[in-house]
């Protein structure tokens, strides 16, 4: 008998196809092929992965979390992916202990955080990372955010280096615009670039106009993280899902993934600590929507054009060039948002017809509540400087932002 050895891109793929087969053959939505994604590098993972941004903090009983990850592995949905933020090492931690014994089987995705990429900060980074997931290497390894700390051009070569070493199979970014992902690819091996995990789901289509396209011209698949909505969404509530996942013997939540993988250019990765609801979740890896559902949800939630817009934070000044991909999901503009250009400079408290947002500053100027002077925080509408503003589940420290111009793209 001729005996061949797999190679490793080989032995993943194997792993995937049978666990998604398994999952085929006890869905009963299963109506079509399991879906998978090819990366640039001919590496095929499944459409559908597991985040952890909460996981390993103490929100819900470790076993209960970890049992939910070994459920979607179980299923088909083996790809995880963790960032040294998340919790502080906490969410790393957490899945190290569930991939111990079955490492080659897992596709392991981490992220770097800006303030960590100068000198040899990606490398000690990665290390740690590296250090607190029990393994010697990543298959994909992400900047989490862009860096106002160093050129993409260091960023790039630092990553080159730690895949040199074989301590990351491939590396990404995370956030980028149209723009970042331009200026990434000017730079020598920008283009090496795997993938570019961004904000997306039914509720949330900004990317659609613009950056989802720029990364299929490019060969290039997208991650979208929080897929369902994210913490205090009202998206698995909506009855319309209800109805077509009722026609399919399933949840809202895998109508609602079913949707964000459709295309094949897309891989969704929702969170959950409880193994109920990523058995729910997984039944989207081999769903099949329908034209004329996809139809109903378009009509549902249809793709809106924002405008460009550039924004400045009020605390430190730092600012950001907008648009459908933009780091900062503004609210509703003003009825003439020209009336905003001299926001920052005009005397007076906020007109109430703005809307101020607040966001996670991917640079070292943190803004939070505590931090912000009086005035700002008169001028933005903010409550007490010492009460807490809308906790975000990954930091409680903002960047606060007010658009100062605005024109359509």
């Amino acid at each position: 008998m001729n005996k061949q050895l797999l190679n490793r891109r080989e032995f993943y793929a194997l792993w995937v196809t049978l666990g998604s087969s398994l999952l085929a053959l006890s869905s009963p939505s299963a109506r079509a092929a399991t879906r998978t994604v090819k990366l640039p590098d001919g590496t095929i993972v499944p459409a559908l992965g597991q985040g952890s941004a909460s996981l390993g903090q103490g929100r819900r009983p470790e076993a209960a979390e970890e049992e939910a990850l070994r459920t979607g592995l179980s299923l088909g949905m083996t790809l995880i992916d963790t960032a040294e933020m998340y919790g502080d090492g906490g969410s790393e931690k957490l899945i190290g202990g569930v991939v111990a014994g079955q490492r080659d089987r897992v596709f392991l995705v981490s992220k770097v955080w800006p303030n960590h990429v100068t000198g040899n900060g990606v490398a000690r980074a990665c290390d740690a990372s590296l250090a607190r997931l029990g393994t010697d290497h990543l298959d994909l390894y992400l900047l989490h955010w862009p860096s106002r700390d160093a050129d993409l051009s260091s960023i790039v070569a630092a990553f080159e280096s730690l895949r040199a070493a074989g301590k990351i199979r491939a590396w990404g970014v995370s956030n980028f615009k149209v723009s970042d992902m331009e200026d990434l690819f000017r730079v020598s091996h920008g283009d090496r670039c795997a993938t570019n995990q961004v904000l997306y789901n039914l509720g949330n289509r900004g990317i659609e106009p613009d950056l989802l396209p720029w990364c299929e011209r490019h060969g290039m698949p997208v991650m979208a993280y929080s897929p369902l909505g994210g913490a205090g969404t009202s998206l698995l509530r909506d009855p319309t899902l209800a109805r077509i996942g009722a026609a399919h013997n399933c949840s809202a939540a895998a109508v609602a993934l079913a949707w964000t993988i459709r295309n094949g250019n897309v891989i969704a990765i929702p969170e959950s600590g409880l193994a109920e609801h990523v058995k729910e979740n997984a039944v989207a890896l081999s769903l099949t929507l329908t034209s004329d559902e996809l139809h109903t949800l378009d009509a549902a939630y249809p793709r809106i054009h924002r405008p460009t817009v550039r924004t400045k934070c009020i605390g430190c000044g730092w600012g950001d060039a907008g648009g459908a991909a933009s780091i900062h999901e503004l609210g509703p503009l003003a009825p003439d948002p020209s009336q905003t250009s001299r926001i920052l400079t005009a005397p007076g408290p906020l007109p109430p017809s703005i809307m101020s947002t607040a966001s996670r500053c991917p640079s070292d100027s943190w803004v939070s509540p505590a931090r912000l002077s009086a005035e700002a925080c008169s001028k933005m509408s903010l409550p007490p400087r010492s009460r807490t503003m809308n906790p975000n589940p990954l930091s409680e420290l903002y960047h606060f932002t007010v658009p100062i111009s605005s024109a359509a793209a």
